[in-house]
């Protein structure tokens, strides 16, 4: 039941057996040196907080049959280094994985369709991210403060890509942006100071105001034809441009 284990602070691992089916609402909030987490295939349904500030966790291990997990289910678990998300997953919500510093892999199934604000906020140490085909929108702040994400590869089912969704991700170097995108949020690639070479598709129409605001190392931007908004101070101190092509 909700809380049912919160602030147990000596527990340090946990193996949820096949009669369960959900784990409630902050069930293991602030289990403080809890480290290692199994969970059997019946598990169908994390609820909110269910992990939350938990920053001793290094290991979860998700059952292929979990479908839901909650609001900040993961938020603040500073040690956990990998996640698999279960292919029934359709929505990671919002900070569901926020302030995991020691994130370094996290695998997106295809049957994910929205990554909800703030999922992967201050995931700091998170290298790559490989958008799952089904995703269509990436929520506001989705990514924000990844300081070290280098790569992310967007499928062709993008659309949206929210407000400061990798805002401050200043290791990212390079951005391609699909056709099937059809707006970029205010601020969403805003302070990537690492950002020097930036694509976008045939089917962007609108750019929000200051989406690549202070992206200092950006060196040059081609407009495709289908660019119909410009939003206010978009390049707004990208002091190395240098080249800027409309309708190509």
């Amino acid at each position: 039941g909700t809380y049912a284990f919160y602030a147990c602070t000596s527990l340090p691992a946990v193996a949820v057996g096949s009669g369960v089916r959900r784990i409630e609402a902050n069930a293991f909030q602030s289990c403080t040196r809890l480290a290692e987490v199994t969970m059997a295939n019946n598990v169908t349904t994390l609820g909110n907080y269910a992990f939350d500030s938990c920053p001793s966790l290094a290991s979860v291990w998700l059952g292929s049959g979990v479908t839901s997990i909650g609001d900040s289910a993961f938020n603040g678990c500073a040690s956990l280094r990998d996640i698999l998300i279960p292919g029934g997953v359709a929505t990671i919500r919002t900070r569901t994985f926020a302030g995991c510093g020691s994130l370094t892999n996290v695998t997106i199934p295809p049957g994910v369709t929205n990554i909800g604000t703030y999922a992967f906020h201050a995931c700091s140490n998170l290298p790559q991210v490989a958008v799952g085909d089904g995703v269509r929108r990436i929520e506001a702040n989705a990514f924000q403060s990844c300081s070290r994400l280098a790569q992310v590869g967007f499928s062709g089912s993008v659309t949206n890509i929210g407000t400061y969704a990798f805002d401050s991700c200043r290791g990212l170097g390079e951005v391609s942006i699909p056709g099937s995108v059809l707006q970029l949020g205010d601020y969403a690639f805003a302070s990537c100071s690492g950002l020097t070479n930036l694509q976008l598709g045939a089917g962007v129409a609108n750019l929000g105001s200051h989406v690549f605001d202070s992206c200092s190392q950006l060196r040059g931007v081609a407009f495709p034809d289908s660019v119909t908004n410009l939003g206010s101070h978009v390049f707004y101190f990208c002091t190395s441009l240098a080249e800027a092509g409309l309708g190509v």
